[in-house]
């Protein structure tokens, strides 16, 4: 598989949520959701950030649209797969460093 696909297999693993071996990471947008005939989709912006005790510490405003997360403990990336106004998909890659 190619890295995208290896990308898109830990996203659907970990989904608004992600870890690693410092943070914990949720998408967060005071819990709006919208249902559609299929599944869930969260409508938060932000990217919480939180130590292994569950304290926060900062929230970061992506100004997009994000559906699913996965952080790589490895090269301290978040990818996003974030949705616009449009209801177009995209991946996005953060550094979170």
């Amino acid at each position: 598989p190619s890295d995208i696909d290896k990308v898109f297999e830990k996203m659907n693993n970990q989904g608004l949520s992600g870890t690693t071996q410092k943070y914990v990471y949720a998408v967060f947008d005071g819990g709006n959701y919208i249902m559609d005939e299929s599944s869930f989709y969260n409508v938060g912006q932000n990217l919480v950030q939180f130590d292994w005790k569950g304290k926060p510490l900062q929230k970061i405003n992506l100004g997009v649209r994000i559906e699913k997360i996965y952080v790589d403990d490895d090269t301290d990336t978040l990818y996003a797969l974030i949705k616009s106004e449009d209801k177009e998909c995209a991946l996005a890659k953060y550094r979170m460093n």
